[in-house]
């Protein structure tokens, strides 16, 4: 018998990349899989085959890919922008010119 794999709220978490409200919400409006709680335990657990089957079921493939270099993806006039914006943001020790 293959033993099944919990993960806990944090795990969940981690692997979708958004908060524990975020699970709540898909709960209530998605059919996001219910938790079960071990005897003796508050902490929430998921199964992973039922996230799998969900995944499956909600997650397309163009979602799943999520750029590693954010900025890559933001057009060149948006990476340009915001060059310029760091450019002439005030370091460390210049604000003194401002507030005299």
């Amino acid at each position: 018998m293959a033993s099944e794999t919990y993960l806990t709220t944090a795990h969940v978490c981690d692997r979708y990349k958004h908060s524990h409200m975020w699970i709540e919400r898909k709960m209530a409006a998605a059919g996001f899989p219910r938790p079960i709680y071990f005897t003796g335990s508050r902490i929430r657990h998921w199964r992973e085959s039922e996230l799998d089957a969900w995944d499956a079921k909600n997650i397309t493939p163009a979602a799943k890919h999520v750029p590693q270099d954010i900025s890559a993806a933001h057009t060149p006039k948006a990476r340009a922008k915001a060059e310029r914006r760091r450019a002439r943001a005030p370091t460390s020790g210049t604000l003194s010119r401002y507030f005299r």
